[in-house]
């Protein structure tokens, strides 16, 4: 059963790729699918942390698929960072660079600049990129993300960006540097 819910998504998504779909109509069906996103969204990001690739994969499809019922907003883009790392992980990473794109495009479009949003959005992107090794592009990303975390007063999102920022540099050979980024976070 969870492999038909799995495909009916994938497919869902696939469908988002080639046609948007249609808006939910009615402050019932906005709140439906709002705490649909939300609760996907974060079973999604714990099963990352836990290391579960297909929940990742699967709860990261339907959160965003809910949220592409919505306006544009900041979670959508948000989820499209999200879905880059998923993409990643598969690898499909010309479909994660297609998802990279969208959710720097869906933050651009944001009527007003939101810094969790921004902050969380590049936090997925260095995710992504360090996975590529691409250790300075990732700490690009992770200092915009540290310096989103400190505008937003994110604690949680400060760690993230210390412990991605933290093994990009250790990767770079920078060993001091990052045992310094380490301490800061325990």
């Amino acid at each position: 059963l969870m492999g038909l819910r799995f495909a009916t998504g994938l497919g869902r998504q696939l469908l988002h790729r080639a046609r948007f779909p249609r808006p939910a109509s009615g402050v019932r069906a906005r709140r439906r699918f709002t705490e649909r996103m939300h609760a996907y969204r974060q079973l999604g990001e714990i099963a990352f942390l836990i290391n579960e690739a297909f929940p990742t994969v699967y709860a990261t499809i339907h959160a965003l698929n809910a949220a592409e019922r919505l306006p544009p907003g900041p979670e959508q883009a948000i989820l499209y960072g999200n879905m880059c790392v998923v993409a990643g992980l598969i690898p499909w990473h010309g479909l994660a660079g297609a998802y990279r794109s969208r959710a720097i495009e869906t933050l651009q479009r944001l009527s007003s600049h939101d810094p969790w949003a921004a902050g969380n959005v590049h936090l997925a992107l260095a995710v992504y990129i360090t996975s590529l090794g691409l250790w300075a592009n990732a700490e690009a990303d992770c200092r915009v993300a540290l310096a989103e975390a400190e505008s937003s007063g994110d604690f949680r999102l400060r760690g993230g960006g210390l412990n991605v920022l933290a093994t990009a540099r250790f990767n770079q050979g920078h060993v001091e540097e990052s045992l310094e980024l380490f301490r800061q976070l325990y």
